[in-house]
């Protein structure tokens, strides 16, 4: 990922997570939320969504990754950890 593309992406709020095709979380993205995650990032940085996600946020991941899977070219999906 670029330099411009990270600062974009550093600019909001949102937590973001870049997955491989498998699942695997590769990358962790947002300044911003770095010190209200619960988990360190090596909790979850190359380990599958299933296994450290809660069940409501891997759930719609999956339901998202079916959806591009199956074509479709983009999949807005909300999440709130609480």
């Amino acid at each position: 990922m670029n330099d411009d593309l990270k600062s974009i992406i550093n600019a909001f709020h949102d937590l973001i997570f870049v997955f491989d095709k498998d699942g695997t979380i590769k990358e962790y993205i947002s300044k911003n939320h770095e010190n209200e995650l619960i988990l360190p990032k090596d909790s979850f940085l190359e380990k599958n969504y299933r296994d450290v996600l809660p069940p409501n946020v891997s759930n719609g991941l999956s339901q998202a990754f079916q959806e591009l899977d199956q074509g479709k070219e983009q999949y807005k999906f909300d999440y709130r950890i609480d």
